[in-house]
């Protein structure tokens, strides 16, 4: 794990590894395309249990729409990294988040399927709400190659737009259930 800017300055650290800025927060650029390339894989795996387990046409349709756009995203980033020659690296933010994806899969994959979609869909907004923190508070301050900075920055809006598209789904389902 790397030394924030604060634990460095008292350890005595005079320079940052490369490609890190303690400024930052310390994520190097590899680190940040690492944490998005496995939420974008995190929301394609809820996307495709979905795509077998859940019933209601909308969350389907919801399911369907994550899929396509966090594989675009994906490719995206495949493409901005192979322009920068620059690969993907784990760290800590983007194990606790595998980890607790998987977590959530699971619990997921086993619920009958009259429960799955209300389940499916709050789990979409809270793994939606924790992508906005990230981005937000590490992944933006994070990314110092201009074209990686651009390209989170660009993740913001679209993981809003599915945070609203997930609120309409639950009222649907809400309003079905009345």
């Amino acid at each position: 794990m790397l030394v924030p800017a604060a634990a460095c300055a008292l350890a005595g650290c005079h320079a940052a590894p490369p490609g890190v800025s303690p400024a930052n927060g310390g994520l190097s650029d590899a680190q940040v395309a690492g944490v998005v390339l496995l939420a974008n894989n995190v929301e394609e795996s809820y996307a495709a249990l979905a795509a077998t387990r859940a019933v209601d046409p909308d969350v389907r349709s919801f399911a369907q729409r994550m899929a396509t756009d966090h594989g675009a995203l994906n490719a995206m980033l495949d493409e901005l990294l192979g322009r920068l020659e620059l690969s993907p690296r784990d760290d800590a933010a983007g194990l606790a988040l595998r980890d607790s994806s998987a977590a959530r899969r699971d619990r997921l994959a086993a619920l009958p399927r009259a429960s799955f979609d209300a389940a499916y869909v709050d789990v979409e907004l809270r793994s939606h709400a924790e992508l906005l923190r990230m981005v937000d508070d590490l992944l933006v301050p994070s990314a110092s190659a201009p074209a990686l900075h651009e390209y989170v920055v660009t993740l913001r809006p679209v993981i809003t737009a599915h945070v609203a598209h997930a609120e309409q789904v639950r009222a649907t389902l809400a309003e079905r259930r009345r």
